[in-house]
């Protein structure tokens, strides 16, 4: 089955969600979705509609930095570091800004090399640690 384009030309595209950061005893990183990363891969198959595959892009950032490097991408918080946080934060699904920022870059990257390059017009739905978000790409990247 193929997905036809929007009225107005707009691309269906569909993501896999960011990675936890969960690492193994042997400091592996420890699938946290199920699923959930392979039936939005045959969903795009079934469609024959882009992917961009965030779990796999965010999970080699994640493994390439390691148990230890890759907390500077989510949320963990040391006692002190800032004066609004009285208490330590291990938070290993969501991302802080930079964590965020370099996602972003990798979702960037695969849109311009599965959807297209400067002019594409491109509706892009992530699926985040179960929240939708719906983003508008517009022009080069």
């Amino acid at each position: 089955m193929s997905v036809r384009r929007a009225p107005k030309g707009g691309l269906p595209v569909l993501a896999t969600q960011v990675v936890r950061r969960k690492f193994s005893e042997e400091g592996e990183l420890v699938d946290t979705h199920g699923d959930y990363a392979v039936a939005v891969r045959q969903l795009a198959a079934e469609l024959d509609v882009p992917l961009l595959d965030i779990e796999k892009l965010s999970g080699e950032l994640v493994r390439q930095l390691g148990p230890e490097r890759s907390k500077k991408l989510y949320m963990w918080v040391e006692p002190g570091e800032f004066d609004a946080v009285k208490s330590e934060k291990k938070d290993e699904t969501h991302l802080n800004a930079f964590g965020a920022c370099r996602i972003c870059d990798l979702a960037a990257l695969e849109i311009r090399a599965k959807v297209g390059g400067p002019g594409t017009v491109a509706a892009v739905i992530l699926a985040l640690a179960g929240n939708k978000i719906i983003t508008e790409v517009k022009g080069p990247l």
